[in-house]
Parts: structure tokens; sequence; C-alpha cells
């Protein structure tokens, strides 16, 4: 188990929160319902769970020139298999604007994140 979390910021919360959205995308990916893997984009996963939260990729980094063709790949991989919707996540030190745009043009829309909870 981690150690609790000592620095009570907001940006430290912010990313405890992800830290812990992170771990459990990749331990969706491990489980043997979900086809997952790595995308040149980031980490990808689809399970037979009907959430997008179940369907989706992980970004680490900026996206690169060529990235509008591997988005275009990649809902067409998801379409492919059926599945309506899906997210498309960023770590939060990614700056959010290039990939705001190259995204939208895909038709995603940007929500504001998960709740996130912690205790004293």
């Amino acid at each position: 188990m981690p150690e609790p979390l000592r620095d009570l910021s907001d940006p430290a919360l912010n990313a405890a929160v992800a830290g812990n959205l992170r771990a459990l995308f990749a331990s969706i990916a491990r489980s043997a319902a979900a086809d997952a893997g790595p995308a040149r984009l980031g980490v990808r996963w689809s399970t037979p769970v009907a959430h997008p939260w179940f369907r989706g990729v992980w970004s680490d980094g900026a996206p690169p020139d060529d990235a509008d063709t591997e988005v275009a790949a990649m809902v067409e991989a998801f379409r492919g298999d059926g599945v309506a919707s899906f997210t498309w996540w960023l770590s939060p030190d990614v700056d959010r604007r290039p990939w705001a745009r190259l995204l939208a043009r895909h038709g995603f829309r940007h929500e504001p994140g998960p709740p996130g909870m912690g205790m004293d």
C-alpha cells in the first residue's frame, strides 16, 4: 500500500487522483477480459463493460506531428469493434491545448475530470 499523502496542496492532490486513475486503467488493461496494449499515442484498453471508462486511451506526452492519422486509426479500431464511445485521457502534466484541437477534429469533447476524494 502506498504511503499516505503528506502534501495536501491542490497540485499534489490532483497528481494523486490522476495517479490513482492511471493505476486503475493499468489494472483494467491487465484484466483477462481486456483487449489492451501499448499504442503509439499511449496505452489503450477495451473491455466488455459498456462504459467509456472501460474502453479508452491514456497518453503521457505531446502528440507527434502525424498524430491525426493515429487518432483516426484508433477511432476506427474502436468503432470496428462495435465500441460506440470511449475515453481519451491525458496525464496531468501534458499540455492539453494541442490534444484538445486534435481530438476535437475526431469528435471528442472535453469534460472536466472525474471527482477525486481524500480524507485528512
